[in-house]
């Protein structure tokens, strides 16, 4: 279904993108607790984050502001997970 696919199954996949999709959210608790556990996540993380910045992208409603701030929130996602990778 995505082409982020390699390693993790679909439907591990799609979990992790439930919880990707949550960096999106207008409440900073909801962004703090999804970046946490993407984080947790580890390297597997990535894959499903680099879906929802094609989702960004794309979004036509999505403002350069509020694209801005989501690449601002992702970015420090990645750089943690790099750190402990």
């Amino acid at each position: 279904m995505y082409s982020y696919l390699k390693n993790e199954d679909e439907r591990e996949f799609n979990e992790i993108l439930d919880i990707a999709q949550g960096l999106f959210s207008r409440r900073k608790t909801k962004r703090k607790n999804a970046a946490n556990e993407l984080v947790r996540l580890g390297a597997k993380a990535v894959r499903p984050i680099v879906a929802t910045i094609e989702y960004a992208i794309w979004d036509h409603d999505m403002s350069d502001e509020d694209l801005n701030a989501y690449a601002e929130i992702v970015s420090e996602v990645i750089l943690k997970i790099g750190v402990i990778a």
